[in-house]
């Protein structure tokens, strides 16, 4: 399968893309869209992680960014190691995923708010083409914490 069948694919410009699980995608499909990078914020423990997805997409010359973010406890610092890796690869194209796309889509969204001035409702309509933000409070309030923190760095 395409990485454009991927669960929940977004493709956000020409250059990045997220989705959810990718078990299913064959990842030579990845080198044939002209993807550079991948970052994974799915846990390796999770049910749903693929099996030695690093070593498959090291194989196909694919830079691989790992950061375990664990779906009840977001953090910061999973945040601050995402925008390193969206920074490091600033000229590469590159795929974010997770488990459903939710994870990807916020980080994304926090990265988009700081770097592109993305506004809260440009957030919240972006995680909405996947899912409601307002449906799961520790999501909600990481957002807005992350962009309080974000401005509050600016001054």
């Amino acid at each position: 399968m395409n990485i454009t069948k991927a669960y929940n694919f977004i493709n956000i410009d020409e250059r990045v893309s997220s989705s959810g699980l990718i078990i299913t995608v064959d990842l030579q499909s990845f080198v044939d869209e002209g993807y550079k990078c991948v970052i994974n914020l799915l846990p390796d423990d999770n049910e749903h992680a693929r099996k030695g997805e690093k070593e498959s997409f090291v194989t196909l010359g694919i830079d691989y960014h790992y950061i375990p973010v664990v779906w009840e406890a977001p953090t910061k610092a999973d945040y601050e190691a995402f925008e390193a890796s969206m920074v490091a690869t600033q000229d590469k194209k590159l795929h974010i995923h997770c488990a459903a796309n939710y994870r990807a889509t916020v980080f994304y969204a926090i990265y988009a708010h700081k770097y592109f001035s993305w506004s809260a409702d440009k957030i919240n309509a972006f995680t909405n083409e996947v899912w409601a933000l307002s449906d799961y409070p520790v999501w909600r309030a990481f957002v807005d914490k992350m962009i309080v923190d974000e401005k509050t760095n600016d001054l």
